[in-house]
């Protein structure tokens, strides 16, 4: 048993660290449906996305019309070592 989950010196391979005891199994098993459940939501999402009708809608790259919004350089002296 490990003091705090995913505790190890050492990189385990997915089937070591599920095997190694059961805080792993169990953190293992918390994580994957986390992931499992965020990678659905995505998915969801990007369907929702796919069925928006977009024709005549310009590309938009930038959500602000700055051009280029940095100033002049200044030459002038370095600082002292």
């Amino acid at each position: 048993m490990h003091l705090f989950p995913f505790q190890h010196d050492h990189q385990l391979t997915e089937y070591e660290f599920i095997n190694c005891c059961k805080d792993c199994e169990r953190s293992y098993k918390i994580v994957r449906e986390q992931l499992d459940n965020f990678y659905h939501h995505i998915l969801s999402y990007v369907t929702k996305l796919e069925k928006l009708k977009t024709d005549g809608v310009p590309v938009t790259t930038h959500t602000q019309s700055h051009t280029n919004a940095f100033r002049d350089d200044l030459v002038q002296e370095s600082l002292p070592r």
